[in-house]
């Protein structure tokens, strides 16, 4: 179904105005069903509102005989339509999902989401603000499972698409059964901006629960002609997946693997963490990263345990990393034993003409 975020200067006013709005109905109209992670936590059974704590950062679900809490709400996504709200959907900080569903959808009116709508309209004031935060209103949100696909080769330009939690691959797959990764899309990276109308690549979920944000086109071009800060951040948005690239081609030069998949963890840190951390959860899998950085799996595992011998990181998991040296990792040192990898055939680097 299609869900609208809601920002979070709107979560407070928003959830008063629900309340209000359920509190004027009878108490036979006010009932609801409660999922967390899609496990059934209550079945239609009488909602009598929800609050939003600012101080305490806390959403909370009043049902009868049941007071669901949830910490630290990372984000917010409510089922809009004709009639009204339908229900909500709230991501905690550890990404489950706290599902409310109403039985009868209910009208309200929000000043905030009015506010919102004005500015997607025509160009505002958004000092200190992504221009693009106020595109929310005109986008859907799609939920994709692991190994979903999102658009296919070939296919006609109609979204553009950012990740908001989760991970993407974009591909190409050749006659022989394999597969060419040129872009691993992580939270806020945007992609599927195709060449002459079409997509050249094809683009999957990695991971279950992710979260894709879909944006038309038509309407892009249009804010993006009324509104100069609109046209930057999306000239700003595509700047960087060829950015992306660029970077991919460099590492795809370097001699040998093990200064492939160095360099490969220090951009990762960069993007998941702002390379102010140290620690590096992978999204992706080995296989992945093989069909990345132009390697077969074995030459990538033996290129980590290479890696953790000279001390440079530590595998504290499968996916799990920390960064012990993250100037060795990003120069890499020609004097190292060289892995090579005998079972893949080497290949010359992808040039960046049609990777959009």
């Amino acid at each position: 179904m299609p869900l609208r975020k809601l920002e979070k200067s709107d979560w407070r006013y928003y959830s008063a105005q629900l309340s209000k709005a359920l509190a004027g109905r009878g108490s036979d109209a006010n009932t609801a069903s409660l999922a967390v992670s899609r496990q059934v936590a209550a079945e239609w059974v009488p909602l009598l509102g929800v609050t939003y704590e600012t101080e305490k950062d806390l959403f909370e679900i009043a049902l009868q005989h049941l007071e669901h809490t949830v910490r630290f709400p990372r984000t917010i996504y409510v089922d809009e339509g004709p009639k009204g709200t339908a229900g909500f959907q709230v991501i905690d900080f550890a990404g489950l999902r706290h599902d409310l569903q109403l039985s009868h959808p209910v009208k309200i009116t929000s000043i905030a989401v009015e506010k919102r709508d004005a500015d997607v309209d025509g160009p505002a004031d958004r000092r200190g603000h992504s221009p693009l935060q106020g595109l929310d209103a005109i986008s859907v949100r799609m939920e994709c499972a692991r190994g979903q696909q999102i658009y296919k080769e070939t296919s006609s330009v109609e979204y553009w698409y950012r990740i908001e939690t989760g991970a993407a691959r974009r591909f190409s797959a050749r006659t022989n059964g394999t597969r060419k990764i040129v872009d691993l899309m992580l939270p806020g990276d945007f992609f599927g901006f195709g060449v002459g109308g079409k997509h050249h690549f094809t683009v999957e979920a990695v991971l279950d629960g992710t979260i894709i944000a879909l944006y038309p086109c038509s309407r892009l071009e249009s804010l993006a002609e009324l509104d100069p800060h609109i046209a930057r951040e999306l000239w700003d948005a595509a700047r960087a997946t060829m950015s992306r690239l660029n970077a991919l081609i460099l590492n795809l030069g370097r001699t040998t693997a093990e200064q492939k998949v160095g360099h490969f963890l220090v951009k990762m840190v960069e993007r998941l963490a702002g390379g102010h951390a140290d620690k590096l959860v992978l999204p992706m899998s080995r296989e992945d990263i093989a069909d990345y950085l132009a390697l077969s799996v074995e030459t990538v595992s033996r290129s980590l345990t290479q890696l953790k011998r000279r001390e440079l990181i530590r595998l504290t998991g499968t996916r799990e990393i920390r960064i012990l040296d993250r100037s060795a990792l990003a120069k890499g040192d020609e004097d190292q034993t060289r892995i090579r990898d005998p079972l893949r055939t080497a290949e010359p680097p992808c040039t960046s003409s049609g990777l959009l």
